[in-house]
């Protein structure tokens, strides 16, 4: 016989495993986010982690085509996998057609090649809610809403979701005299702020437009950040500035009156660096732990289900970054790993057991309860009874000759070690507390 060879076991980086505890933990999340999504109207879809790479390249940008994960196929097709979940919603619509307004929900994978850091990985998990064919303000400030009531039914509060306008934003950059051609440039540079810093920026900003004294003026005014008052007289606004202005005051002002109002702010140096943004933008830090960077953020892309359909039509979304946000509630200690939830553990006391072990396991699944039968290589009871106490199980139920031959077993309580001999048929009531 030859020899196996040993594979040395090995995780490509930015990608990780998930054990029960934090994938539970991880779903706890999911659910409790979904019923909120849901209770606002919101309904689940899915597509493929795959579409042609023609579906994809084009919307996010030179950079964010660059992250794409990239390849042909057997059937030498040119493929990728999603990098978001907007763009493929955006193909679904055109696909689909599905009556508007449509509001969906998707909790999905998304992959991007980029450099892994804290709290980011090469793929992660993302829960996005979106409005098709609805005009700002009202759907803008649903996404907005519905977000932040699912980060609280979460259990965060200490969050503040930073809004601002691509139209405004454009206006603030025609004012500094960057012209229309060099904005997405522009941007995608104020969009690196928090990370890179101002110095950083305006070095950016200068390579791009030619002028140090106009890129240090402009990244200083945005990374400042001015209230919409102060805003208005720190830069003369052209009519598409002012309008612009006045839907994002809109979409704030009906956040407010749904008693919202202390978790938004404007902040102008919010700009969203993916090309397809066309309207109010937002982004949400933790504010106690800021190095996890957007939790929660979006914005309103008018043009991009337009691209597959030939016509403009408007759209709004937000997504949540799972794993970033509950690696930071793991870390605040506002959120607990969960365990396997087993209530109770069949012991067959000998293969002849098996059988009415099996019987009994079906019992007690039927009765309500989370039941699996011991599956170790342990034979004696004190072996399996330790095992079943590292577990955290509730009860026990022992199988042996002499109680089953009689129609009863013996149920152990694991938490007080009490244990009491019980019929069969009345094991359900007993488990749930009846006295029989």
């Amino acid at each position: 016989m030859n020899k196996q060879t040993q594979i040395k076991p090995r995780l490509l980086k930015g990608f990780r495993d998930y054990m029960p505890p934090e994938l539970l933990a991880r779903r706890s999340v999911i659910e409790r986010a979904a019923r909120v999504f849901e209770s606002f109207g919101f309904q689940p879809i899915d597509t493929p982690a795959l579409e042609y790479s023609d579906v994809l390249t084009g919307k996010y940008g030179e950079e964010g085509d660059k992250l794409l994960y990239r390849f042909r196929d057997n059937g030498d097709r040119d493929v990728s996998l999603r990098y978001d979940l907007t763009v493929p919603l955006a193909r679904v619509v055109a696909m689909h057609r599905p009556v508007m307004p449509f509001k969906r929900y998707q909790v999905a994978p998304v992959w991007r090649a980029e450099k892994p850091a804290k709290g980011r990985f090469r793929e992660f998990l993302q829960f996005d809610i979106d409005v098709v064919g609805a005009a700002p303000p009202v759907a803008d400030a649903e996404v907005v809403i519905a977000g932040i009531s699912a980060l609280r039914a979460i259990g965060i509060e200490d969050f503040k979701v930073r809004l601002n306008h691509r139209g405004l934003l454009n206006a603030v950059l025609r004012s500094f005299g960057v012209s229309d051609t060099l904005q997405e440039d522009v941007i995608r540079s104020l969009d690196k702020l928090e990370k890179a810093g101002v110095d950083a920026v305006t070095e950016m900003i200068a390579k791009t437009t030619g002028s140090v004294t106009q890129a240090g003026e402009l990244t200083r005014m945005v990374a400042g950040m001015p209230g919409t008052a102060e805003l208005s007289q720190l830069v003369k606004l052209d009519a598409d500035g002012q309008d612009s202005l006045d839907e994002l005051q809109g979409v704030m002002g009906l956040c407010r009156a749904a008693g919202m109002g202390d978790y938004i702010r404007f902040d102008l140096s919010i700009a969203r660096g993916l090309d397809y943004y066309t309207g109010v933008v937002f982004e949400t830090q933790l504010l106690s732990m800021p190095r996890f960077g957007s939790v929660m953020s979006g914005g309103r892309y008018d043009g991009l289900i337009g691209m597959f359909m030939g016509e403009m039509v408007p759209a709004v979304g937000i997504s949540i970054g799972i794993d970033r946000l509950v690696n930071a509630l793991e870390e605040a200690g506002l959120l607990k790993s969960h365990d396997i939830p087993v209530e109770v553990e069949v012991l067959a006391m000998g293969k002849d057991m098996l059988e009415p072990a099996f019987a009994v396991a079906t019992i007690v699944r039927d009765a309500g309860y989370s039941c699996e039968i011991y599956t170790g290589f342990h034979r004696k009871l004190k072996a399996q009874l330790s095992f079943s106490a590292k577990k955290g199980v509730k009860f026990c139920v022992i199988l042996g000759p002499d109680e089953v031959s009689q129609g009863n077993v013996v149920l152990r309580d694991m938490i007080n070690g009490s244990q009491q001999v019980v019929r069969l048929d009345m094991l359900g009531r007993v488990l749930g507390g009846g006295n029989g």
